[in-house]
């Protein structure tokens, strides 16, 4: 990893805690298995992903061995989705880039209806400016390293022009297996995360009022999920960087 991005790290390491006042609660790890409190609630959950082979239930495998643990505040989980077995699973995970707070207490604040909040210290943002600041982290149970590794050949043959920042255009146009955008008027990237894996990025088009970036990258032996706003595409390893700082922050040990 290069030096810049050992600092970004550093950082946002620095900006969420250490090891996190989450985590020096002396308490069993005891996992949720349904958000049932406020999306504002600022005390702390356990969250655990166990991995698996695929989400249907008749064709699923568990891998115990290969499972993350998150001690944090219940206002980062975005999302919750289980099934009834442990390994069916889907968490997610939302902060604003420059206070690494909950992006839920903006949205709170910024609500004009009966689910308003005054949260002292927070700023009303506009709906286009919190997609701006937000970053989005989803985690499922059978995305692993693995599948980002296999399709990491095929990223690297579909290779373009080099945009910047080891990020490339990715060209589909007139080569085999190499696929479109998944969005109208949508681009594609290939983005080099190392000298040995090549991600894919794909992107809405630039007048997307949401976020409209996504990509896929590793973290210990899973594929995490990252939507980020368009308008940090060339500054798309910085805020891998950060989603990986905000999970090393979380994690249970």
């Amino acid at each position: 990893m290069k030096r810049a991005s050992l600092s970004v790290l550093a950082m946002a390491a620095a900006a969420f805690g250490a090891a996190g006042p989450d985590r020096a609660v002396a308490q069993p790890f005891n996992p949720i298995r349904e958000l049932a409190t406020w999306y504002t609630d600022r005390s702390p959950v356990d969250i655990e992903i166990i991995g698996s082979t695929s989400m249907p239930s008749e064709l699923q495998r568990l891998e115990p061995k290969s499972a993350l643990r998150f001690r944090l505040e219940r206002a980062y989980v975005d999302k919750l989705i289980t099934g009834k077995v442990p390994g069916l699973q889907i968490v997610g995970f939302a902060f604003e880039i420059e206070t690494s707070l909950p992006i839920s207490l903006y949205e709170a604040v910024a609500n004009r209806g009966r689910f308003h909040e005054d949260l002292a210290g927070i700023p009303i943002l506009s709906p286009a400016e919190r997609a701006r600041r937000t970053l989005l982290i989803s985690i499922s149970s059978d995305s692993s390293v693995a599948e980002l590794e296999r399709s990491s050949e095929s990223n690297s043959k579909c290779t373009g022009a080099p945009l910047g920042n080891r990020l490339r255009a990715y060209e589909s146009a007139n080569r085999k297996l190499c696929m479109r955008p998944s969005y109208r008027r949508g681009s594609l990237y290939v983005a080099d995360y190392d000298d040995n894996l090549s991600l894919r990025i794909q992107c809405q088009e630039e007048s997307f009022p949401g976020m409209g970036c996504h990509v896929r990258f590793p973290f210990e032996v899973f594929g995490i999920d990252l939507d980020f706003h368009r308008e940090h595409l060339m500054q798309w390893r910085e805020m891998v960087d950060r989603a990986t700082a905000f999970l090393k922050s979380k994690q249970y040990r």
